[in-house]
């Protein structure tokens, strides 16, 4: 059909999925092949989106239950081909995330795994932030703000942050970590070392393991990549 990849997307955590089940949707999965896949963990928070009301949250498998789901997931995937990137991104190895991976090129930009140099990300959604040259712009969260700017004209950005050499720092820890699983103590400055401190203490958990110069993300820390990468972006501004 002329396309040249093809992705889905699976959602881990939803209503009555277990493990039995969840293992016949993968080798279906398998069996047609996609290019990437991307897993996504449902959140239950019906008091920010009311649809949610409409599920049964006794039926929603436990935390403990999606960590085996994501578990279950990572190793029939690798053991079909597939390169684990990140925590959520798996692809086949002939796929240009997996090549720019082994070659130091992959990057994480506000919207998924690329390849690509760092382009403009333009936002125009309720909430949307987009980049441009290192800076970044946020839309109001208020739906009837949102349309009241767009339509008399005006952007609904609320807020703009600016590129410093302290943030620019920052995103470059944060990317070592989403695409490489490590980071060396030696690309963080004095502000940022506190950071380094509080990822270490996750040693203690079995999520990073502590080299001399480094710490490494381990493969169950590939499940928690979100809170360790939380880590750093709690960090005041110096």
């Amino acid at each position: 059909c002329g396309m040249d990849c093809v992705g889905l997307e699976l959602m881990i955590g939803l209503p009555h999925q277990c493990v039995v089940s969840w293992r016949d949707t993968l080798r279906r999965v398998i069996a047609m092949a996609p290019d990437r896949i991307t897993l996504a963990c449902y959140r239950h928070r019906p008091q920010h989106a009311p649809g949610q009301y409409a599920i049964d949250a006794d039926a929603l498998p436990e935390e403990d239950e999606c960590r085996a789901l994501l578990a279950l997931t990572a190793k029939l995937l690798c053991d079909a081909g597939y390169c684990w990137i990140g925590a959520d991104q798996f692809v086949l190895e002939t796929d240009e995330l997996a090549v720019a991976q082994s070659q130091g090129r992959l990057r994480r930009s506000l919207i998924s795994y690329t390849a690509t140099p760092p382009t403009a990300l333009l936002a125009h959604g309720v909430t949307a932030t987009g980049e441009i040259d290192g800076q970044r712009f946020s839309n109001t969260a208020s739906m009837p703000a949102w349309r009241q700017a767009v339509r008399s004209g005006r952007s609904p950005v609320v807020q703009a942050q600016p590129p410093t050499p302290w943030r620019a720092q920052l995103r470059q820890a944060q990317q070592r970590l989403l695409c490489n699983l490590e980071l060396p103590q030696s690309m963080l400055c004095n502000d940022l070392q506190p950071a380094y401190a509080r990822l270490a203490r996750h040693a203690q958990s079995g999520w990073v393991q502590l080299l001399d110069d480094r710490l490494v993300v381990t493969e169950a820390g590939r499940m928690a990549l979100s809170v360790l990468c939380a880590e750093l972006d709690e960090m005041p501004l110096p």
